[in-house]
């Protein structure tokens, strides 16, 4: 059955192919419906059928063939555009606190020239509008940090020496602590005073101004890097507020100390003080101040020694919780504290001999002693610095 519907229209396809050049009939078999007409000498065939002439001048009607379908032509499809990336920065000093703004390009819309339009899906697309997406990569900073100073996010936390919970707002503070080169410049300025504790050989101690061989202001061997010590609570404060900043509260001070929300017992961690953590009273440090104040003697009880008897230069040893530098030892730190109390020096330094002296609760008075130097802090969303130096809204 297939072969001979096959051979039917192909004698279909090659009787339409002649009848164009066929000569006029000789011969009517026109069919059903169909009427000779002697006058073209061909057949008069009803709707649905078509003339034909054969070889041999016999005119017939036969059914028509189909159209050819018209092909349609193909739609124009546009690529589709890059999506936007846009990148803000907030605050002046974290470039880490960036907001990222991603808009996802506009779906493609195909066009065609003569067909209708056709949207082509593709695997992975969703019905519905997408929406725009935003990442914030950190928290943001109000008014962000300046040079030289790191950002402490805020929390709560219960001191041991208060009877209730504090809450911490965002501050600034110093990365390490004022050198005694920052110390210069503001005096050079005329904006602080000289530090009441000077630098004197063994053979000129006491005094008025508390000279000390442990005082690094106008030391022999310069100490420009080294912290700026022998200094009273309004010397430190009043340079805070010379440079637009101001002296940390003491929760804040220990807020930072303890890494924030992580409560560890050192700045550092928690791992018991060496030397190789911070600057302390390790073994080299006895014999140096027997060397000071021959006849006297100051035992400790860390093991193991660092190449430091004394202070050291800013930023000397590893870096501890938030970025910090040496708020372990070094130089104990001056502070302010909450609601007017007596203002307290807080953390190790170069003279501590045991452990207790250096955990982040520890805190000892202000005196212008040789341990006991000072760094800045700024809360930006609340300070007018430098003006303002009053409580922040704990």
């Amino acid at each position: 059955m297939r072969l001979r519907s096959l051979s039917s229209v192909l004698l279909v396809l090659a009787t339409a192919v002649a009848a164009s050049n066929a000569p006029a009939a000789t011969e009517y078999q026109c069919g059903a419906g169909g009427k000779p007409n002697s006058g073209t000498k061909k057949c008069d065939c009803p709707t649905g059928k078509a003339e034909s002439t054969d070889g041999k001048g016999v005119s017939r009607c036969i059914a028509k063939p189909a159209a050819a379908p018209t092909p349609t032509p193909k739609p124009t499809v546009k690529p589709a555009p890059t999506p936007t990336v846009t990148a803000t920065t907030t605050g002046t000093s974290k470039p880490t606190n960036t907001t990222i703004i991603v808009t996802p390009a506009p779906t493609p819309t195909p066009t065609a020239t003569s067909a209708p339009t056709i949207a082509i899906p593709t695997a992975t697309a969703k019905a519905g509008p997408v929406p725009t997406v935003v990442t914030t990569a950190a928290p943001p900073i109000l008014l962000g940090c300046p040079s030289g100073m790191i950002y402490v996010s805020g929390g709560t936390y219960k001191p041991p020496h208060y009877s209730k919970v504090m809450t911490v707002v965002p501050f600034c503070m110093d990365v390490t602590e004022v050198t005694v080169k920052s110390y210069a410049s503001c005096v050079a300025g005329k904006k602080c005073g000289e530090p009441h504790g000077k630098y004197a050989s063994s053979a000129n101690l006491g005094g008025a101004n508390a000279n000390e061989p442990f005082c690094n202001w106008n030391h022999p061997k310069g100490r420009e890097t080294h912290p700026i010590n022998c200094v009273d609570f309004a010397e430190a404060d009043a340079f805070c507020v010379a440079v637009g900043k101001r002296l940390p509260f003491s929760e804040e001070w220990e807020w930072a100390a303890r890494g924030g929300a992580k409560a560890t017992t050192y700045p550092w961690g928690n791992t018991e003080p060496s030397p190789s953590a911070s600057n302390l009273c390790f073994g080299e440090c006895p014999p140096n101040y027997t060397t000071k104040y021959p006849g006297s003697s100051h035992p400790t009880s860390f093991a193991g020694a660092d190449v430091y008897p004394e202070t050291s230069p800013v930023g000397a040893f590893p870096m501890e919780n938030f970025g910090f530098y040496d708020l372990g030892g070094n130089v104990s730190e001056i502070t302010r504290s909450l609601g007017g109390f007596s203002n307290y020096a807080r953390g190790g330094s170069f003279f501590s001999v045991q452990p207790n002296e250096v955990i982040i609760t520890d805190e000892h008075y202000s005196n212008v002693e040789p341990m006991n130097g000072f760094r800045c802090a700024l809360t930006p969303d609340i300070d007018d610095a430098p003006k303002k130096t009053s409580l922040p809204p704990f």
